[in-house]
């Protein structure tokens, strides 16, 4: 069962892999990382942010809506029990075509 815990991790990972990135950076563009949560490896929890529009990136940034701080409160917000309330996988949508998703991968989770 893919486990909330590795799925907020595989967020935190990726959007804080700089250690001169503070909440208020903006993401100018798609991420995608995974956190797996089980010993053997086998069990993933992909973390993106992906716009449906390219376009919706650039707006969602300089509107100041798509920085660090905001994705990884979007993504708490699908396990948050007054909000999404998901136990597994889900999707927050925002700015259009813009959402924080999380989702179980196996082996190809870079999406190649």
């Amino acid at each position: 069962m893919v486990k909330a815990k590795a799925c907020i991790e595989a967020l935190e990972a990726f959007l804080y892999s700089n250690k001169n990135i503070r909440s208020w950076d903006k993401v100018w563009g798609p991420i995608r990382h995974w956190r797996s949560y089980d010993s053997y490896n086998t069990g993933k929890c992909l973390a993106m942010y992906t716009c449906g529009d390219s376009r919706d990136y650039e707006s969602a940034a300089r509107a100041g809506v798509a920085t660090i701080g905001n994705l990884i409160a979007k993504g708490r917000s699908i396990y948050d029990e007054d909000l999404g309330n998901c136990k597994r996988c889900g999707s927050v949508w925002f700015w259009g075509s813009c959402r924080v998703t999380f989702n179980y991968c196996h082996n190809n989770c870079a999406g190649t």
